[in-house]
């Protein structure tokens, strides 16, 4: 409750918050541990219990971050945007100061959470592969479990968890006693967890934390075991400065390839000699769960089957989709569906007129290098997810 308190009484919400400017610090003796921030996360539009359609837009960047909570929790998950002022007596470690652009605000989520409670989670989602990602966790005592998993389940094995370095610690207030630091851990089934040995702390601890590969998908799960406590966390780009970093790109961008037709004989497979294209077909990118994709210029647009009954969905990032075909279901019902995605010609889709869930992942089945005839401006494509109708 002490640090429940101490923390409330820091955080001011719905405040203006500024853009962050790159903050360029050189150590000649060792540059190597020197990092640069900038483009502090901006959470000022959670104001409490985001669902799974939520979104905000990176500040200073293209990317979107679709937020939600895991479809497996039953209880929701207590989040609120706050903006806490720097450079006072409580907030003025250096690090800190950088991380959030040497803003007058350090924009951060609050997450909730009390003894009484399951553990509750919250999911981040990034329309892009984020290879200059940091990750600040303020406020963890002894009372408080936290974890942080990259795996997102929808897409099985073809997205490997990473393992994350720690290049900043210490506390909130360099003018007062320093709490003991945020310990890290590694588990075995591929998630980190942060903790404390110290119970209550007045001056609160943080920790920055950089993962080793590229991400696109974070979920921060917290547990207390406490009356009532709250964690902070925020992002920002981060490079090192002085130095070079390269890192493996997770994913190319990715096309899917498919046509439309009507299947005269009903055997769910495309005959060029008897079955017919179907052009002016919508068809639709969703999520794994049905839902619109957004980009960084909104929800992504359907495209329209050409005369040949094709079409081409570009430029996707890795992830779970599905596909949807805007069908007249007065007039048409979808033909026989073949369960295996490689096969040239056969039909993909449900009586919904809508896949299964298709992994666009370099080594996803059925994704290959993409060729010349294929006509598209990504290095990998998933072909032969087509739409067979019938007559009604």
């Amino acid at each position: 409750m002490v640090k429940l308190l101490t923390l409330i009484s820091l955080t001011v919400v719905l405040l203006s918050f500024y853009n962050s400017v790159h903050c360029r610090r050189l150590d000649s003796t060792n540059p190597v541990y020197y990092w640069g921030f900038r483009s502090p996360a901006d959470f000022n539009k959670i104001f409490s219990q985001a669902n799974n359609e939520g979104f905000i837009v990176w500040n200073g960047t293209n990317t979107k971050i679709n937020i939600g909570q895991p479809i497996d929790q039953n209880i929701t998950t207590q989040i609120l945007g706050t903006n806490v002022p720097t450079n006072t007596s409580y907030f003025n470690h250096v690090d800190l100061l950088n991380f959030f652009g040497n803003s007058s605000y350090a924009t951060m989520v609050a997450h909730f959470n009390c003894k009484d409670s399951d553990q509750t989670c919250q999911e981040f989602r990034f329309n892009e592969s984020m290879p200059d990602f940091c990750l600040m966790f303020g406020s963890v005592d002894g009372y408080d479990q936290v974890s942080i998993d990259t795996h997102d389940k929808t897409l099985g094995y073809q997205t490997p968890s990473v393992s994350w370095t720690d290049i900043k610690n210490g506390s909130f207030s360099n003018l007062t006693q320093q709490c003991h630091p945020i310990e890290k851990s590694e588990t075995s089934v591929g998630t980190t967890t942060l903790g404390c040995f110290d119970k209550t702390c007045d001056n609160p601890n943080f920790i920055i934390l950089r993962p080793n590969d590229t991400l696109s998908y974070l979920k921060i799960c917290f547990n207390s075991f406490s009356e009532s406590e709250v964690i902070f966390y925020s992002f920002a780009r981060c490079d090192l400065l002085g130095g070079i970093v390269t890192r493996r790109p997770l994913f190319a961008a990715f096309t899917v390839l498919g046509s439309v037709f009507l299947d005269i004989d009903g055997d769910g497979i495309f005959d060029p000699s008897k079955d017919v294209p179907i052009p002016g077909i919508l068809v639709y990118l969703t999520t794994s769960s049905g839902g619109p994709v957004r980009d960084s210029t909104g929800v992504i647009p359907p495209v329209e089957t050409d005369s040949d009954g094709d079409f081409a969905l570009e430029n996707i990032p890795r992830g779970a989709y599905r596909i949807r075909f805007d069908i007249d279901n007065t007039a048409y019902s979808a033909t026989g569906k073949s369960n295996d995605i490689t096969t040239e010609g056969t039909s993909k889709v449900n009586p919904n007129f809508s896949t299964d869930i298709l992994i666009l992942a370099n080594s996803g089945r059925g994704i290959r290098d993409s060729t010349e005839e294929d006509n598209v401006n990504t290095e990998k494509v998933l072909p032969n997810i087509n739409a067979g109708l019938v007559l009604i």
